[in-house]
């Protein structure tokens, strides 16, 4: 039966202002169904910038914006954002729900890491982004635009793991992140480890600087300033060991004090926290083993115990000054001699704490940003943060005098939804003090 006599039978049923209400319906279906098969299609789409690139925030004091997403800051000019399947800048100082600056998509492929290098010299600023499949791309971070791409191995836990905001991707996670940052004296790297393969880039050129083979039980790795460090698993003994970060060359294997092929099981896999680090495994200056011990690592690969940080979690390091809370003070501790240098009395909330070379940032009882010299104690300014106390930090990250601060809902636990675990739609507050 041919088509034509199928429509003819309808219209001789129907009156035709039925019959033509109905085409009408099933057209509009079939447009509104064709729109998202389109966008699922694999592939990727790049939107450059067109605006000027925004010039260097300058100094000030207060809340910048509330924000879907954890950002890494770049150059004070960008924030830089990663989800699922998206990687985009917008100005620093933008009002809440700006527009991208620019924009990176792809799918089915995920972000499992991305780092930012600020220019420096000559040398253009750069976003590295490492995707599940493997595909490393490196972007100008002034325009959005591709500057090189390459394949890199992957780990079997290459996958997103930021849930909404992106924390742990954008800042990583020390046992699933597996793209860093670091230096070879003050030239910039990019290093990306696999399940038996570390690969190192030149982050601006994406010139090949070195690659090293290693077992498959590696699966702890991290960056010093100036190395790659990464734990080597075995029945008998878990071996620290380092890389320099400009060649791969082996510079150096640590265990800690008094730990052997010998010791009990749970001494021989020991575990350990990183400390001072650009954000979460990247450009980290020592860890933290066992009660009261943090070691620093040089830069030839020789690891030295700090005379004071302890693995407590309310001491932290800023530059050559370790931070101590206890009991509504925060004191201030030579890094080298453990001599007290300040001490205020000041009622923080929660363990949540950020710091950089000079200052360090903590919440008030009063639900306040309090920003403190480092090196005086001065508290440089208190910024009123929204939302009341109804909510818990999550994570903190600070530089270049602006704080991103990760808000969750009381009692949230990792389980739970997105809806029941961030506090609101817009959990992040970036400020600046």
């Amino acid at each position: 039966m041919r088509r034509t006599t199928i429509f003819a039978g309808i219209a001789g049923w129907w009156p035709w202002w039925i019959w033509a209400a109905v085409v009408a319906a099933v057209l509009a279906v079939v447009s509104c169904v064709s729109v998202p098969l389109l966008v699922l299609r694999p592939g990727s789409q790049l939107s450059t910038a067109e605006a000027p690139y925004p010039a260097p925030a300058a100094a000030s004091i207060g809340v910048v914006a509330q924000l879907r997403a954890t950002p890494l800051i770049l150059d004070r000019r960008l924030r830089v954002f990663a989800t699922k399947n998206d990687v985009w800048a917008e100005p620093l100082t933008a009002p809440d729900g700006t527009d991208s600056y620019w924009s990176y998509h792809r799918w089915p492929a995920e972000v499992v890491g991305v780092v930012t290098f600020g220019a420096a010299d000559t040398a253009p600023s750069a976003v590295v982004v490492k995707w599940s499949d493997g595909l490393l791309v490196a972007l100008h971070a002034e325009r959005g635009d591709i500057a090189w791409t390459t394949q890199v191995q992957t780990k079997d836990s290459d996958e997103y793991w930021g849930r909404r905001t992106g924390t742990h991707t954008v800042y990583g996670d020390e046992t699933l992140f597996s793209l860093y940052s670091a230096r070879s004296g003050s030239s910039p790297v990019v290093i990306s480890s696999g399940d038996t393969k570390v690969d190192a880039f030149d982050p601006i050129s994406g010139r090949q600087l070195w690659s090293v083979e290693l077992p498959p039980c590696h699966g702890v790795d991290w960056t010093g300033e100036q190395v790659f460090a990464t734990i080597l698993c075995s029945d008998r003994l878990h071996t620290m060991h380092f890389y320099e970060a400009g060649t791969g060359r082996p510079i150096g294997a640590w265990v800690p004090p008094g730990v052997s092929s010998s010791s009990a099981p749970a001494e021989r896999s020991w575990i350990r926290w990183l400390t001072a680090c650009r954000t979460e495994s990247s450009e980290c200056q020592g860890f933290q083993v066992g009660p009261d011990e943090t070691w620093r690592i040089q830069a030839d690969g020789s690891v030295t115990k700090e005379p004071v940080a302890s693995s407590d979690i309310d001491d932290v390091i800023a530059g050559d000054v370790v931070v101590r809370r206890t009991g509504g003070q925060v004191s201030g501790l030579r890094r080298d001699t453990g001599d007290e240098i300040w001490q205020i009395a000041l009622e923080s909330r929660g363990s949540a704490i950020a710091t950089s070379a000079d200052a360090v940032y903590l919440l008030t009882s009063a639900n306040e940003l309090a920003c403190l010299d480092a090196r005086t104690g001065t508290v440089r300014a208190t910024v009123p943060l929204p939302g009341g106390t109804t909510w818990k930090a999550f994570s903190m990250y600070a530089t270049d005098g602006f704080v991103v601060i990760e808000r969750l809902k009381p009692g949230a636990g990792e389980r739970q939804g997105d809806s029941a675990y961030y506090y609101g739609s817009r959990p992040v507050v970036l400020v600046t003090c």
